[in-house]
């Protein structure tokens, strides 16, 4: 049987060693938090030292074979292997914990998975008697190729398991972590593959040993998880424990607590003693959980603990323990401190189904001075599911094509046609039907996905546009809304451009409706967009003005060619002295400066008859016309045209 000869150096393995034990030091004397995670980063430590001791023995006995007995050593370099093939296993799991995975797994997992390292074992066991894989002769230590392969292949099978892990779950890791984890695999791959066609190398110990130190100190790593003032958990890891969670399909609930007055005290007590207090309200609930890792610092004043499925019934007597806890004052050096909590019980997945939706409930929970114990209302996640469920509609929708845009007609008073329309998004789902247009743009505007809805509304707009009816019937130009957001993407103008270009058309024909709101937000990227957009011959309009929010610098800077007035200012006309005078006049100094002056919601013959006498350029409404879809709108505007004939 043809065998490979084993080299053995002891100084590599001596390196290791002292590694391995400096850094279980150091695991043990930083760690406060206990975890799968963890829990299987020390058992790469620990079997990895062994396996180093083993080694080194082994090796020592080798190169003083006259000194130990062939069967000591043989004995101690079995002990080398099982220790030493634990490693990667270990590490499979450990990759596993980080993903969230571990126990989403059935019962057929837990016995296929650690497979090839039962047979590696029980190849070991049988070793003794057949002497088959790996033997000594005149104390020189032969293995047979085919042990070495398993050896090797299954190291391989493991990492390849690892990398898989990491390609479908990269969104559970920071990029930081993913390229941290893919060069120790890679790394873990590249030295036994050597080490199987060079067995002279012998580094492989201290190979692993330099790469779990690398682990230590870039993820597990304490101070990038803890938050210093409170000793707990920070947001950071919350969020990214809540996904693994989300990730391994297991339901838990999630109590938040939002103090809701510590920011006045700040300025009375000082920061470093708000800082201790905080630090002793994370105590006390420690004191009333399992353990100490189940507790969040999420910022804010806000703590979060999070209660798995097995111990959900604690559920009821923490809130209660809570409850009295803060219905009194806090005391803490001597200080009565009077605190208000706000306090949500959200059970996952039901109530949320996203990592991101609980973030913004414990972000935008409604703060109660007026009671010591409140409690967050069922509103509030409605509308978070909500939210969720139409962002999911929107991506959907998007990627199907089956957005629609209508069309509602803008009138012109001074040449008595119509002049052009405001394009809407319109999303009808099956479980939400009908989404308000305003509500898909927030929704896409949080989500991601306005890039994505800007440039298929731009495409549609266009479309329509180079359609030749749209030339027939009369049209001057088309409005859409840009919202806040779109105003930062610099690369917008050139993007909507290319689209205008495609289609044959002129961009002077459309208007962009930029909303008051937007306008005091405005940075220097923004105005950037802005100018870009004028510059390319795009026409702007300021929408909803009249509410008080415009910075009126704004108006000169951005180049306006159109006002729009509120529609709750228009309303109020009717039934306000004031509100007419402000309108009337409103309208006047718009004129003078050269503005051409819009309103929308006109819904009955009085209001109309108003724009017509008091100067308004181009109107909008219901009593002219809702929102049409295309065909619609084309049907309208040839009816308008053959009564204007007549």
């Amino acid at each position: 049987m043809k065998v490979m000869y084993v080299t053995f150096n002891i100084h590599y393995d001596i390196c290791a060693f002292v590694l391995y034990v400096l850094m279980i030091y150091l695991f043990f004397y930083k760690k406060e938090m206990s975890s799968y995670q963890n829990r299987f980063y020390i058992l790469m430590l620990f079997s990895s030292l062994i396996a180093a001791v083993f080694d080194a023995c082994a090796s020592f006995m080798v190169n003083d074979k006259f000194w130990f007995p062939d069967s000591l050593t043989f004995f101690m370099n079995s002990l080398y292997l099982l220790f030493h093939n634990m490693g990667t296993y270990f590490l499979a799991l450990y990759v596993f914990a980080l993903t969230g995975r571990l126990k989403s797994h059935g019962r057929l997992f837990f016995v296929l998975f650690p497979l090839p390292l039962v047979i590696d074992v029980a190849m070991l066991v049988q070793n003794f008697v057949f002497k088959n894989m790996f033997y000594l002769v005149d104390g020189t230590f032969l293995v047979t190729p085919w042990y070495l392969f398993f050896v090797t292949f299954s190291m391989l099978i493991y990492s390849v398991v690892c990398l898989y892990l990491i390609a479908t779950f990269h969104d559970r890791f920071s990029s930081f972590h993913i390229s941290f984890l893919v060069l120790i695999i890679v790394g873990n791959i590249v030295i036994s593959i050597l080490e199987y066609f060079y067995m002279g190398i012998n580094v492989e110990m201290f190979a692993r040993a330099v790469m779990l130190c690398i682990l230590l100190f870039r993820i597990e790593n304490e101070s990038d998880i803890i938050n210093i003032n409170t000793g707990v958990y920070n947001r950071s890891t919350f969020e990214e424990h809540s996904a693994q969670l989300l990730n391994s399909k297991r339901p838990y609930t999630v109590i938040l607590l939002k103090l809701c007055n510590i920011r006045p005290l700040v300025s009375i007590l000082g920061v470093d003693f708000i800082n201790a207090v905080m630090s002793d309200i994370a105590d006390y609930l420690a004191t009333i959980l399992v353990d100490r890792h189940s507790i969040y610092d999420c910022n804010h004043y806000t703590f979060a603990l999070i209660i798995d499925e097995k111990h959900s019934f604690l559920v009821k007597d923490i809130t209660v323990a809570v409850n009295e806890k803060f219905s009194k004052d806090w005391i803490y050096d001597n200080l009565s401190i009077p605190l208000s909590v706000v306090m949500g019980v959200v059970n996952i997945p039901l109530d949320l189904r996203s990592v991101d939706s609980l973030m913004k409930l414990i972000d935008n929970a409604e703060e109660n001075y007026t009671e010591r114990v409140s409690v967050i209302k069922d509103s509030q996640l409605k509308f978070l599911q909500r939210e969720a469920m139409v962002a999911a509609a929107i991506e959907k929708a998007l990627d199907e094509k089956t957005l629609q845009l209508f069309y509602q007609p803008i009138w012109d008073c001074r040449r008595k046609c119509v002049h052009g329309a405001e394009a809407f998004v319109r999303l009808r789902d099956e479980d939400l039907d009908f989404i308000p247009s305003e509500e898909v743009i927030s929704v896409a505007e949080k989500y991601g996905t306005i890039r994505k809805l800007g440039v298929f509304l731009m495409q549609e707009l266009c479309a329509f546009m180079a359609n030749p009816t749209f030339r027939e019937v009369g049209m001057d130009c088309m409005v859409v809304n840009l919202s806040a957001v779109q105003c930062l993407q610099r690369d917008l103008p050139f993007l909507f451009k290319d689209i205008v270009d495609s289609h044959g058309l002129r961009t002077e024909r459309i208007y962009f409706d930029i909303r008051e709101t937007t306008t005091i937000m405005m940075t220097s990227s923004a105005l950037h967009t802005i100018h870009n957009l004028r510059d390319m011959g795009f026409k702007l309009a300021l929408d909803n003005y009249g509410t008080g929010n415009t910075d009126a610098s704004s108006i000169f800077m951005m180049g306006f060619e159109t006002i729009k007035i509120d529609r709750s200012i228009f309303a109020k006309g009717e039934s306000s002295d004031s509100a007419l005078v402000f309108l009337h006049h409103t309208i006047q100094m718009l004129k003078e400066m050269g503005y051409d002056v819009a309103v929308e919601g006109v819904e009955n013959q009085n209001q109309k008859d108003f724009v017509e006498k008091s100067g308004i350029t181009f109107y909008q409404g219901y009593y002219f016309s809702k929102p049409l879809p295309k065909d619609e709108f084309f049907a309208f505007c040839r009816k308008i045209k053959t009564e204007e004939s007549l």
